[in-house]
């Protein structure tokens, strides 16, 4: 390494690996599902998973997402449970069967505030043998959103000087949209968003709350409080 020295050899130890490539069947999925979580489903198969040494009969998996479509990949490195990437066994009496997993992605808890029209999940196996080890497959592109709601610039005002009282809404999002308007800030009795609705009020004064919730279960919420009606109101002319 500094040119003067001469390196010594001191041993070769050759290893001869006779092993199978692990096989992902084709077009593993992911879906996103309406409470925001991503399903990760593939079929794996091993058909020497009866011989090898120290991994008989089980793969171990991992995953990596893209948010262009394959362009660029990144390692899931949370959001998983740790279920997700332990060791999974194939079927060793018929090599030739795939055996099925799924793993479920709490993608927000890594991708938190990201919107991507062409993700990807690509599947890696591995059965730690010395070569022909690793297998890797990627699902079709899908929608990927853990992007929350964007307010407007005033999410909500209200009018209390009607009954029952105005709103006016403010927000948008990639995906449709519901808001859940309520006196207790709850995200129930949800409809479709609108920029204008109304809410009857229980006291003088009140809060109104709405929460906005897009396709995807992601939310943003924003309240207003009515100022209260003024009372021993005096009227006085103060004209010559």
């Amino acid at each position: 390494a500094d040119g003067a020295t001469t390196p010594t050899l001191t041993g070769v130890t050759m290893t001869y690996v006779v092993n199978a490539t692990p096989e992902i069947q084709a077009s593993p999925t992911a879906t996103q599902n309406a409470d925001g979580t991503v399903t990760i489903s593939y079929a794996i198969r091993d058909l020497d998973s009866a011989s090898g040494t120290g991994s008989e009969g089980v793969l171990t998996p991992s995953f990596e997402y893209s948010l262009d479509n394959g362009s660029h990949w990144s390692a899931i490195t949370s959001g998983l449970p740790g279920s997700a990437t332990t060791v999974k066994a194939v079927d060793t009496v018929t090599p030739t069967n795939y055996t099925s997993y799924s793993a479920t992605w709490t993608a927000k808890t890594q991708l938190n505030g990201s919107y991507a029209a062409q993700a990807k999940i690509r599947i890696t196996v591995n059965d730690l043998q010395g070569a022909n080890n690793i297998a890797t497959a990627a699902t079709a592109a899908f929608v990927l959103d853990v992007k929350n709601p964007t307010l407007g610039a005033t999410p909500i005002t209200v009018d209390a000087s009607v009954t029952p009282a105005h709103l006016d809404l403010s927000a948008s999002d990639d995906t449709s949209l519901q808001m859940c308007i309520s006196l207790d800030n709850t995200q129930s009795n949800c409809v479709s968003y609108a920029t204008s609705a109304t809410l009857g009020l229980a006291t003088d004064p009140d809060t109104a709350y709405v929460i906005f919730v897009d396709a995807k279960g992601n939310t943003s919420s924003a309240s207003a409080v009515t100022p209260p009606t003024p009372t021993s109101v005096v009227i006085r002319d103060i004209s010559n």
